[in-house]
């Protein structure tokens, strides 16, 4: 299968040095996936990158094995052990320790698109002010080659559903300057759900330019450890959002509907299960 779907850029010119990018991948008991998603980096057409990764206090035996001589297959590679701390912390880890100048962040069972950094370095190069490149994604079924079938649609940034429903995937590229600027990822939303979502709420608040890539840039492995999809936690992780982001939700009251209809639908919904169980 052709997986590469995001519009060429330009080349760079010959005596300008690239950015260099951290692409950071946390792992939690996900090594049957993981070289597959570092080899989708290393295909990149952008060269200039450092790829980390973070044992998040794995204990499967596959896992295990997968970090067994990690930085000698992969170059550009390194990669750090540590005791659990859910994806919050790791990710914040990585922000401190990485030596880019731009952050992309990878689950350790995803995979990119290989011009996808290309298309988003390009972007910040003609765009200066731009906080965010993000890109459309494609959802697979793990075991299945993905589709190429776009889940997001959009052919520019839409403000609107991503203020109400989110849907950029945590796989966005951003300035580290940015990332530390606004204190990384929640703790509250540590271990729960939702803290990409708060992470680029609280970018999009400092300056909302952010860039969509209209292809197919990350393809987002789904199975039975996923941790989206209905998670009872993410109405939690919502009304949190709102609270820590007030400004923005009061410019925007479609998404307290959105909210409070799910609320609702949750609440009859359990009635309902409980009456006829």
């Amino acid at each position: 299968m052709n997986t590469k779907t995001c519009a060429p850029a330009p080349e760079s010119a010959a005596n300008t040095p690239e950015p260099l990018v951290s692409v950071i991948i946390t792992c939690y008991n996900q090594g049957q996936w993981l070289h597959e998603a570092i080899q989708s980096i290393l295909d990149s057409t952008w060269k200039s990158l450092e790829i980390l990764v973070y044992d998040d206090g794995s204990t499967d035996p596959a896992t295990i094995a997968a970090f067994d001589g990690l930085e000698a297959r992969f170059p550009k590679t390194r990669l750090f052990h540590q005791r659990n701390q859910g994806v919050s912390l790791t990710r914040n880890r990585g922000l401190h320790e990485a030596n880019g100048e731009f952050i992309l962040f990878l689950d350790g069972d995803d995979r990119i698109a290989p011009d996808y950094l290309a298309s988003a370095m390009a972007l910040f190069a003609r765009r200066p002010d731009t906080c965010v490149v993000t890109g459309d994604f494609c959802v697979f079924q793990d075991g299945e080659e993905p589709s190429g079938q776009k889940a997001l649609h959009w052919e520019t940034f839409n403000h609107a559903a991503f203020i109400t429903h989110g849907g950029i995937p945590v796989t966005s590229l951003f300035r580290k300057t940015m990332g530390l600027r606004i204190g990384g990822f929640s703790r509250v939303l540590n271990r729960i759900a939702g803290e990409d979502f708060d992470f680029w709420l609280s970018l999009y608040e400092k300056n909302p330019n952010f860039q969509f890539i209209p292809a197919v840039c990350l393809y987002y492995r789904h199975h039975g450890v996923s941790r989206n999809g209905h998670n009872p936690k993410r109405l939690f992780s919502r009304v949190y959002q709102i609270l820590h982001h007030p400004r923005l939700y009061l410019s925007h009251p479609g998404a307290f509907v959105s909210v409070f209809t799910d609320f609702m639908l949750r609440r009859l919904k359990r009635r309902f299960s409980r009456k006829h169980s």
